[in-house]
């Protein structure tokens, strides 16, 4: 077996790793937040709190700006190489990581917000 490949010790590289395992859990923290949405707040349009900071952020920020801030982080992610060297594994967790994870991301944001987006469609009556 050969040993590991000296990426994390690399002082070139630092940056580039120190972006590469944000992504997860930037991926991590905003599933956490999306999956705080309840239907309470839903039906009060209330502000939801985000974990960990003791935000409070209105509903309709948070269902605009989740979306879009994840395709920013994508876009800026698919700007930036990620390390070529490194075991076979880690092209699936680089697949997983860009495509599979955002993916149900943007998926359970949509689906988070399924309610509040059909009492809001232009065909119903309360519409402002």
């Amino acid at each position: 077996m050969e040993p590991l490949p000296d990426l994390w010790n690399s002082p070139a590289d630092s940056r580039t790793t120190l972006w590469w395992m944000s992504i997860p859990l930037i991926e991590l923290y905003t599933a956490v937040a999306v999956a705080s949405v309840s239907h309470r707040h839903l039906f009060l349009d209330s502000p939801v709190g985000l974990p960990l900071l003791g935000l409070a952020v209105p509903l309709t920020v948070l269902a605009t700006a989740t979306p879009v801030l994840m395709m920013a982080l994508l876009a800026a992610a698919a700007r930036r190489r990620a390390p070529a060297a490194g075991p076979p594994v880690a092209a699936v967790v680089r697949w997983i990581v860009l495509v599979i994870a955002p993916l149900l991301i943007l998926l359970q944001v949509q689906l988070a917000f399924l309610p509040w987006h059909a009492n809001r469609s232009p065909g119903s009556t309360d519409w402002p």
